[in-house]
């Protein structure tokens, strides 16, 4: 792919593992992975919205045990 093509790349979508991410942005500066950040945020807000719930329900600000916000939701 030449030059003014790579630059011309704003969107794009890939498997999220390490190497496929490295390759592809050493040769696509400019793209921006549209679908996983969206999914990103979804699962951040399913998680925010089900704390909220849960803190209702039960009255209290405590996290309930076993649930846990993984680095990709915060």
């Amino acid at each position: 792919m030449n030059k003014a093509r790579r630059q011309s790349v704003i969107s794009i979508s890939m498997d999220m593992r390490p190497v496929h991410q490295q390759a592809t942005f050493a040769h696509i500066e400019n793209a921006f992975d549209h679908f996983h950040v969206a999914q990103v945020l979804t699962r951040t807000l399913d998680a925010t919205r089900k704390l909220i719930w849960w803190s209702r329900v039960t009255r209290c600000a405590s996290v309930p045990s076993g649930y846990f916000l993984s680095a990709y939701m915060l």
